[in-house]
């Protein structure tokens, strides 16, 4: 027996209130820099969700562990608060992220991102590198995105108090000092929210004040914990630039002291000179054999009992590749209790463009986060045919940050530490360097 569908459809029932019981803060949020991946599979865009609402609510969750999480001194009482806003294995969040995608942006290829002179190329080193067997890394021709923006909308209980201020400041954190995709704390991605930003140049100094005070977040140093934490006010030079200048303006501060001519090596003619930085020479000694010319070391006097790596405190995993030398390659990875697998730990130093006012215009920003230096360092070698190979000497934390690497003694220049850092530390040492380069607090 044949059936007739019914012509037209029911009237929609009247809902007084979809979500009851609940507020929702909006915000509409631009990406002003390139997005590098982002996507499902690694160092890929996805052009249909460019902006997904899984990788939103990790942003969100480690940002507020920086601003209202500084406030803990246990990490017990951190990941009980933590779980209560965004959730455990065992409980779901209280918090509902919303994203709704208004412009999918364009896709650029990334090797025209890059303005003439540029050094961003120092950030976007992982697309020069082809995609290796398994399917590990990605391919020369990745594109990024531009142009991307999307509205977020967070969804929670109106009956926690302190739940508005918990996410206001990790929101507010996440859009001026964050990102979305990868490599957002070398300027990838980086986002302006026009509410939440900074209204003109010459007020950043009162909204940075205003907004600790809003969250009622810590002005007072916390004491050493096991998580980054937002202290620091962000280093900003004075000129307003477009956001890709910005963004390359604080890279090549980076770049300049870590392989700058007369900073972080020696002057060359054609190619640039040796490396003022010692871990090439701690890493021919620990090996014992490189380059019979370079086999002398001239950054430490003993490096192959006192070896020492204190770029490691930009962050890891760092891979050492001595060319021309029958050295293998070298990685440096982070040792923490509790994670024997550990491969990465973040830097502690953002480097991006911070949107003023309407977004139109961008100042080149520094912002140091509190973190902690690695425990131990694990070096493991890679060569071919013979995969990974562990060597037993372990790099301790005192073999990365000490006051004798503010003196070389024999080398042709002086350590990039030499009048920056009476410590010896490479962090201090770059702020600094930043400082005398514009970069102030």
């Amino acid at each position: 027996m044949s059936r007739k569908i019914a012509v037209g459809c029911p009237p929609t029932p009247a809902i007084s209130n979809h979500h009851p019981g609940q507020l929702a803060s909006t915000y509409s949020i631009r990406v002003i820099t390139p997005v590098f991946g982002g996507g499902a599979s690694p160092a890929e865009n996805d052009a249909v969700t460019p902006v997904r609402p899984s990788s939103v609510r990790g942003h969100l969750r480690f940002w507020w562990r920086a601003t209202r999480g500084a406030t803990f001194t246990a990490a017990q009482d951190l990941r009980k608060r933590e779980g209560e806003i965004w959730g455990t294995v065992d409980k779901p969040s209280s918090v509902d992220v919303e994203v709704r995608v208004t412009s999918s942006g364009k896709p650029v290829p990334w090797k025209q991102i890059s303005p003439p002179r540029s050094h961003l190329d120092y950030v976007l080193f992982p697309l020069r590198e082809p995609r290796r067997e398994g399917g590990q890394g990605p391919p020369r021709d990745t594109t990024l995105l531009s142009g991307v923006e999307f509205e977020l909308t967070l969804r929670y209980p109106a009956a926690d108090p302190e739940l508005p201020r918990d996410l206001g400041a990790a929101v507010w954190a996440w859009v001026n000092f964050g990102g979305i995709g990868a490599r957002t704390r070398r300027g990838c991605g980086a986002l302006h929210c026009q509410a939440l930003a900074p209204p003109a140049v010459n007020a950043i100094q009162q909204w940075f004040a205003a907004k600790r005070r809003e969250y009622r977040l810590t002005e007072k140093r916390p004491p050493d914990l096991p998580w980054p934490v937002l202290f620091y006010s962000p280093r900003l030079s004075g000129s307003e630039l477009s956001p890709t200048a910005a963004w390359d303006n604080a890279v090549s501060t980076m770049w300049g002291f870590r392989q700058g001519n007369d900073v972080g090596r020696d002057p060359g003619t054609k190619t640039p000179g040796r490396s003022r930085w010692p871990e090439a020479d701690s890493i021919r000694a620990l090996l014992g054999r490189g380059n019979p010319a370079h086999m002398t070391s001239t950054t430490l006097p003993d490096p192959k009992n006192k070896p020492a790596f204190p770029r490691a405190a930009f962050g890891l995993p760092i891979i050492f590749h001595l060319r021309d030398e029958p050295v293998p390659k070298v990685e440096a990875r982070p040792v923490e209790p509790g994670q024997p697998k550990s491969t990465r730990m973040a830097s502690p130093m953002i480097l991006r463009a911070l949107a003023i006012g309407d977004g139109d215009k961008t100042l080149p920003m520094i912002l140091p986060l509190l973190a902690r230096v690695p425990t131990e360092l694990r070096l493991v070698m890679h060569e071919e045919r013979k995969g990974e190979t562990p060597l037993p000497r372990r790099i301790s934390a005192g073999e990365i940050s000490r006051p004798d690497l503010t003196d070389y003694g024999p080398h042709k220049g002086p350590s990039p530490m030499q009048g920056r850092s009476a410590s010896g530390s490479p962090l201090e040492a770059f702020l600094s360097f930043a400082g005398k380069k514009g970069f102030k607090p």
